[in-house]
């Protein structure tokens, strides 16, 4: 890939980006991305305002994962009155593959990182299944790459 960028994680804007897949084996945690934002303070953006890339590739180095979790929720009729609520679901590493292949043609809704003895990144996803799931992973470091800069579109 043409452009890479390591530990710029904040230099990026990961909310609605579309996953095109994610990718988990061994220590390997690669997240393929389309329409990511780019911020003008990341060092391989030469232009003065935010970009966007599609085909880009997020890399945790030295994954491990914490947590998969697949949010409830709290459903209210018309009126407002409670009907149900659905509780958290803690996913069993066991079943974390098959969860995965849902991610596909889902968003990124939210990502963040904290730092720490290691670096803990939470993804909160929109999956195919129209269910909203909470990554957590470990690592050493978020590596970056893409082909190309893309403009942002003005409204």
């Amino acid at each position: 890939m043409k452009y890479r960028t390591e530990n710029e994680f904040e230099h990026f804007v990961f909310s609605d980006a579309h996953i095109e897949r994610l990718e988990c084996t061994g220590d390997m945690f690669h997240l393929y991305l389309d329409d990511v934002g780019i911020l003008p303070e990341n060092s391989c953006n030469r232009d003065i305002r935010k970009m966007r890339a599609n085909g880009l590739l997020f890399r945790i180095v030295d994954r491990r994962i914490i947590s998969l979790t697949k949010e409830g929720y709290t459903f209210y009729n018309a009126d407002g009155e409670f009907m149900k609520k659905d509780p958290d679901i803690l996913i069993e590493p066991r079943d974390y593959s098959d969860c995965f292949q849902n991610f596909a043609d889902g968003y990124v809704v939210e990502a963040k990182k904290e730092q720490g003895k290691k670096i803990t990144y939470i993804f909160t996803m929109d999956s195919k299944d129209e269910c909203t799931y909470e990554l957590v992973v470990e690592g050493s470091m978020d590596i970056e790459e893409w082909d190309r800069f893309l403009s942002v579109e003005s409204n």
